[in-house]
């Protein structure tokens, strides 16, 4: 399937998917009270009716329910992962958009962030669990409707490049805070203290594909 027909297929499923989850969340946040517990991360997932896998990662905590939503697959360099990000809800002008998270964005991960994991399959929801928040940044158009976006965890940095007619955001590579460079420091902090469009940063689309 190409990504437009992910995002498609994803949509379709996702207000079923969407209801399913704020019923599951309820339940779970309930049962961690009852256990006495502050806060808690659970992973469950579900098969649609429409036959795809769907994970959902819960961060339970008193303030709300935080919930993730991805879906693993299978592409030509191996596992990738696909999700779903909003952008200006609950506004007239409002945007979903599709991130393809690379396998070996998770090896990456899994490396720089020294975890140890042998599946994969842990190195994802290890990430979802830890990376619920980021900061996003993005250049003008480099070509042909693509730019380069960086998204800034608490533990580093993801660097992709977004296809603005497709709306999707392929994540390519990771870098843990220890490994940034001066530029990439200073390319957080700026993310950071700034409005993402106030953001401008132009790189060649080729030194994009190759970082490792």
């Amino acid at each position: 399937m190409t990504v437009s027909e992910v995002l498609t297929e994803m949509l379709r499923d996702f207000e079923s998917i969407r209801l399913k989850s704020r019923i599951e969340g309820q339940l779970l946040y309930k049962e961690m009270v009852r256990k006495g517990l502050k806060q808690q991360a659970v992973s469950t997932s579900y098969k649609s009716s429409r036959r795809n896998d769907w994970n959902m990662v819960y961060l339970l905590a008193p303030v709300g329910i935080k919930t993730f939503f991805y879906v693993k697959a299978a592409d030509k360099l191996g596992i990738a992962v696909y999700s779903l990000m909003f952008e200006n809800t609950s506004k007239p002008d409002e945007k979903i958009s599709l991130m393809k998270y690379y396998k070996h964005f998770f090896d990456r991960y899994n490396e720089r962030m020294v975890l140890g994991f042998t599946e994969i399959s842990k190195t994802i929801k290890y990430f979802f669990k830890k990376n619920s928040e980021f900061t996003l940044g993005s250049t003008e158009e480099i070509e042909n409707g693509l730019s380069s976006c960086h998204f800034v965890y608490d533990e580093g940095m993801g660097i992709s490049w977004k296809n603005e007619s497709q709306r999707t955001y392929h994540l390519k590579t990771f870098v843990s805070n220890e490994m940034f460079t001066t530029t990439q420091q200073q390319l957080a902090h700026h993310l950071l203290q700034h409005e993402p469009d106030e953001f401008y940063h132009i790189v060649k689309l080729e030194h994009l594909r190759k970082v490792g």
